[in-house]
């Protein structure tokens, strides 16, 4: 059954992230290994992406109290589909350190200045061909595009009047 949707040695690594994804969750309580172990095996052989979406959702969704809720009929909403909660202008005390009037675990500078680094480095300039290689192409492929067009300007192939044309 291997490839073949959840196995049972998928079982161990699902078994731990949803552990961990209950410690990392707030608000939620934590789930007994061997209760998470025993609803999990009852997905093996079910498709994987949709079987750790669906546990994973569940894991993080402090609502659900056990890892029973792992066979719910609905998907709670994963953290990009949540709406934001609203907090306000930070005050002096709560705001970023580097860029004021930020939330500190929302900062919009502090997420695109690793962005804006990465896009003004300097870039080591590309291997390069002497300019005259670059000047015979340049001839070769113009050479070649004019052989291709007839005397209106169009590719020969295409005009009603010179299609038929031989190229001398």
């Amino acid at each position: 059954m291997s490839g073949h949707g959840v196995t049972e040695r998928d079982l161990t690594a699902i078994v731990y992230l949803v552990g961990r994804l209950r410690q990392e969750t707030h608000g939620a309580n934590v789930w007994d290994e061997l209760g998470i172990a025993v609803k999990v095996r009852e997905l093996v052989g079910q498709n994987l992406e949709i079987t750790l979406e669906r546990v994973l959702r569940h894991a993080a969704d402090p609502e659900a109290k056990t890892p029973g809720a792992i066979h719910r009929g609905f998907l709670p909403p994963a953290a990009s589909e949540k709406t934001p909660t609203k907090r306000g202008n930070p005050t002096r005390d709560d705001e970023c350190p580097q860029h004021p009037g930020q939330w500190p675990d929302n900062c919009a500078g502090c997420r695109t200045e690793p962005v804006k680094a990465y896009n003004d480095r300097d870039l080591e300039p590309l291997p390069h061909q002497p300019a005259h290689a670059d000047a015979s192409l340049a001839r070769a492929l113009m050479a070649q595009t004019k052989a291709n067009l007839c005397a209106c300007g169009v590719r020969r192939e295409t005009c009603p009047t010179h299609r038929g044309e031989v190229v001398a």
